[in-house]
């Protein structure tokens, strides 16, 4: 899994189970363009929130974002509950 979000050259759908009674989302991976951007992670709804790419572990996507007040908020997609594509509708 790793290995596709390494090598992604356009941006692709994944859905993540977020477990319990927050279900399954569907989420957009961006990736950078060049060395000096971050990946992006974002709601696959428009204008649903994002969050940047800090680092592609094995386990998982490591992400970080802002808020109104400049406080980093971190947070982690694990690839044990990621499936690629939307699989909401099968």
């Amino acid at each position: 899994m790793k290995d596709h979000f390494n090598s992604a050259v356009e941006k692709f759908e994944f859905t993540v189970d977020l477990g319990g009674w927050r279900g399954k989302k569907v989420f957009v991976f961006t990736p950078s363009q060049d060395e000096r951007e971050d990946g992006h992670v974002s709601e696959g709804i428009l204008f649903g929130d994002g969050m940047n790419v800090k680092s592609i572990t094995n386990n998982g996507l490591m992400l970080y974002s802002f808020d109104i007040l400049g406080n980093k908020i971190t947070g982690k997609i694990k690839f044990k509950d990621v499936e690629l594509g939307n699989t909401l509708d099968v």
